[in-house]
């Protein structure tokens, strides 16, 4: 049974997966939980999160596998994962700041897949981490597919004062965060949640291309791109954008 206490913590304490440690971090809005795997899943998933989650992120060390190879959550860091849309444009802006060279578009789905099942969110390898404004797992973000209706804990009876109630919270937490942590970049992947962008960076990040933003201060560059899941952003406008920031993030 997913208990009041489960939640809270998960709501106060867990904002994603790999380390802090990271220089580079994807913040997204939450992430997807298929409703076919049943809610002992997601109790599960929630247990063993605050069982071993550590500064509030969840390692998925490849090195770990064994440990955490059966969650549902931890399927997209498997090694015969598919790609999860939400990542690509993160993963290929990152990966084009880092080498300079764009993907083609025979290379695209291999390579980003590839960083997605080895590289992303390893705190061992502290590379990228993946952060989410909000904690709770849902199939979408749909008013009908919210999963937590039935709890007696404040703000739950639906997302919109789920939302009400908690993010600006976690906004402040993770604005917090990234002050002590100082990553170099941070990649918000939603243009949908650009208000809360915009607190966590302190300022409006200014509109590079129609449909991208960006901000930096003397630590930590900001690029604003849309959700890949829901967007119909081409790799092309992705590498646009980058070519027009790619001077302002320093990534040594």
């Amino acid at each position: 049974m997913i208990t009041q206490e489960i939640l809270q913590n998960r709501i106060n304490n867990f904002f994603g997966y790999g380390s802090m440690e990271a220089p580079v971090w994807f913040v997204g809005m939450d992430e997807r939980f298929d409703s076919s795997e049943g809610l002992e899943m997601l109790e599960e998933q929630f247990r063993y999160t605050e069982a071993n989650m550590l500064g509030g992120m969840l390692d998925a060390s490849r090195s770990k596998i064994n440990e955490w190879n059966h969650l549902a959550n931890m399927g997209p860091f498997l090694p015969e994962s598919e790609l999860q849309t939400t990542w690509k444009y993160p993963i290929a802006l990152y990966l084009y700041l880092q080498s300079g060279i764009s993907l083609t578009t025979d290379e695209r789905g291999r390579v980003i897949k590839e960083y997605q099942r080895n590289i992303l969110a390893d705190a061992e390898k502290k590379e990228t981490a993946t952060l989410e404004l909000s904690p709770l797992p849902c199939p979408s973000t749909k008013k009908e597919d919210w999963l937590y209706g039935n709890s007696d804990l404040v703000g739950l009876s639906s997302r919109r004062e789920y939302e009400r109630e908690y993010l600006q919270e976690r906004t402040r937490k993770i604005k917090e965060f990234i002050q002590v942590h100082k990553p170099k970049l941070i990649i918000f992947y939603s243009m949908g949640y650009l208000p809360y962008w915009t607190n966590i960076i302190g300022e409006m990040p200014e509109e590079t291309t129609r449909r991208t933003r960006f901000a930096s201060n003397k630590d930590t560059a900001f690029c604003v791109i849309p959700n890949g899941g829901q967007s119909g952003l081409s790799y092309n406008e992705l590498y646009e954008y980058a070519d027009k920031i790619k001077e302002k993030v320093n990534l040594i």
